[in-house]
């Protein structure tokens, strides 16, 4: 797992070094969102499946 302060760092050094800005924090970009929306996904997911349970015992049908 990768932290956002990680991949900034790494992003950092490497326009540091190259001076090619654009290209490298896009490509950050591009992995925070994947890692965003994957994790978004995730959590969508475990909520719906717990609410499922919650509405199920609140209404007698989960016995």
């Amino acid at each position: 797992m990768i932290s956002l302060q990680e991949l900034l760092a790494v992003t950092q050094i490497q326009v540091a070094r190259t001076f090619e800005f654009t290209e490298y924090y896009s490509a950050a970009l591009v992995y925070y969102l994947a890692m965003v929306f994957f994790f978004l996904f995730l959590q969508k997911r475990i909520e719906r499946r717990f609410s499922w349970a919650d509405r199920n015992k609140a209404t007698g049908h989960g016995q």
